[in-house]
Order: structure tokens, then C-alpha cells, then sequence
């Protein structure tokens, strides 16, 4: 590593969101779409607005409104929502911040949503079991009575995989990018500094602070319970079944009551 590169500090998403699709892909996110159709089943018929938490790039978006729903998404990241916007100009999105989640009034819907959906271990940013109650009451909020809730949600169980400490360089649209990890909390909070400079010699080393807080399942369902969501179902993400003990993402399916 070149240590001659001037550091400066940035807010998460900063840099990477203009590469989040070229870096991580919208794979997951798409797969979570068909998923969630299955999972709801029967209730996908009375399913017709659809708010996206966090929606990132727009990939959730996109795959709703092309089935014919009312699909609109939010996201704490300018970067990535201007890409979401660029991508697919006729389509809703906004800008909104966990726990919070104030619509702007292109996005808000009176009345509320039938489906809220927060794909790709977005809760996870959240920094503590206060935040994410904050947020599933306000996701609570945004529902219609009846309506359901799908996120997918990363266990403790995930660090045990991790490598701690400076990863290998990866290159990619000419961007060089690393990634400093350090495990805390017994396993419960992750905290990664992803560095990136141009591979062209820019001379700017980017730095991007990402904190993750991680959840066991016993938490996570009080969680639910406290923000008056009633579980329904607890799935796997990578199959359509139960998540055996081994499986550090899952997925929670919830339902606002007709109260």
C-alpha cells in the first residue's frame, strides 16, 4: 500500500454509493422481490403500494413497479438516490433516515402502504435496540392496517465468518478499494473503514466509516413485539424454508394489526 495518498474523511456512502452496483451488486435485493411475492402469497393481491426502505440504488423499486405495483423508495444517501433516479426517472424515490423516516410528499402516501419492504441488512446500521424499535414503530406507521413488513436482518452469527483487519486490495472501474475490519462487542457490533482511491493516481486516499450492530433472534423478535408488529413468519433468505441454526441472514415477515 502507498502511503503517500492525502486521507480525507467522508460520510458513508459518499463515494461508494456511486459504486454500489459495480461493488456489491443488486442481487440480492432483486432475489428478496420474488421471495417476498412468495412469502405474502395470496395477500400480493391486495398489495398494491409499495415503500422501500433504504432502497439504495432503486434495484427493489424497479423490480416491484415492473409486476404493475405503486412502488417508491427511500434512502439516507443522496449519492445513491440521484443513481436511482438517473436509472429510473418515472419512478418515486426520496430522501429519508432511519429512525425517523419523514417522506418527502412525492413519496408519502395518505392512507399508508399495504407493504413496506428493508432488503439488504439495512436494520443493521442502526446503532442500538432503541433505533430499531424508533424504526419498526414509525414502519408501523406507514402501513395500512394490515399490511405487512419484510426486511431481512444479519445474526451475531456472521462475525464468526469475518476476517478481522485489512483486507486484500480489489480493483474495479478504476477504483482501488480496501476494507479495515474489527469485530466488538462480543461478536454484537462490526465496525468497517472502507478506503478507496483512483486507480488513476488521483493523489486521495477516501475513507468511509460503517458501523453494523447485529442482533440475536430472541432480540430481534422482541423488537417486533414492542413495536406492535406481529411476526408471522421467520424464513431463510438463501432458501424458501426455515433458517436452519447455521444461517446469519434471515428473514421477518410481519403484519400490522386491523387496529
Amino acid at each position: 500500500m502507498t502511503y503517500s495518498r492525502r486521507v480525507k474523511l467522508v460520510q458513508p456512502y459518499s463515494i461508494l454509493g456511486s459504486l454500489y452496483p459495480t461493488f456489491f451488486g443488486e442481487a440480492h435485493s432483486l432475489r428478496m422481490v420474488p421471495q417476498t411475492l412468495f412469502w405474502l402469497g395470496d395477500q400480493m393481491r391486495e398489495t398494491r403500494y409499495i415503500l422501500d426502505v433504504a432502497c439504495g440504488t432503486g434495484a427493489a423499486v424497479g423490480a416491484f413497479s415492473a409486476l404493475g405495483m405503486d412502488a417508491r423508495g427511500v434512502d439516507a444517501s443522496m449519492v445513491m438516490l440521484r443513481i436511482a433516479r438517473q436509472r429510473m426517472p418515472t419512478l418515486r424515490f426520496g430522501r429519508a433516515q432511519m429512525p425517523v423516516l419523514t417522506l418527502p410528499r412525492s413519496v408519502a402516501r395518505p392512507g399508508g402502504f399495504d407493504l413496506v419492504t428493508c432488503y439488504f441488512d439495512s436494520l443493521n446500521t442502526l446503532p442500538s435496540t432503541r433505533a430499531l424499535v424508533a424504526t419498526l414503530r414509525r414502519v408501523r406507521q406507514l402501513l395500512r392496517p394490515g399490511g405487512y413488513f419484510v426486511a431481512d436482518v444479519v445474526l451475531p452469527l456472521v462475525t464468526e465468518t469475518l476476517r478481522p483487519g485489512l483486507s486484500p486490495e480489489r480493483k474495479i472501474d478504476g477504483w482501488t478499494w480496501q476494507t479495515l475490519s474489527s469485530i466488538r462487542d462480543r461478536g454484537s457490533r462490526l465496525v468497517e473503514e472502507q478506503r478507496l482511491w483512483r486507480t488513476d493516481g488521483e493523489g486521495i486516499e477516501y475513507r468511509e466509516t460503517h458501523r453494523f450492530r447485529y442482533w440475536t433472534r430472541e432480540e430481534l423478535e422482541v423488537s417486533w413485539k414492542r413495536a406492535g408488529l406481529m411476526l408471522t413468519q421467520v424464513s431463510s433468505c438463501v432458501r424458501i424454508a426455515k433458517p436452519v441454526e447455521t444461517e446469519w441472514r434471515i428473514a421477518l415477515i410481519a403484519r400490522r394489526s386491523e387496529r
